[in-house]
């Protein structure tokens, strides 16, 4: 089980068990989440990505794509290119 199975895991058990979460506990949950995304998910899905990525971009694209969380516009790629 992953940090973010269990996190949702608990928050589910936490509901189930009749246990209202505070609105604070929420946005930690909601933080940690983000955390976890950013920290663990992102980059390996960059490793596993990299490998088939389109060559014809600029890898400041990639680069932006995994390490800072973002889904770049044609716009965007467009200004790289550039």
């Amino acid at each position: 089980m992953t940090k973010l199975d269990k996190l949702y895991s608990s928050i589910n058990n936490l509901e189930e068990l009749g246990l209202e979460l505070t609105h604070e506990m929420l946005l930690e949950c909601d933080k940690l989440e983000e955390q976890i995304i950013k920290n663990e998910i992102l980059p390996a899905l960059g490793q596993d990505i990299e490998p088939h990525w389109n060559t014809s971009r600029p890898k400041a694209v990639f680069q932006r794509v995994v390490k800072e969380g973002i889904s770049p516009s044609e716009g965007d790629m467009e200004k790289e290119v550039k």
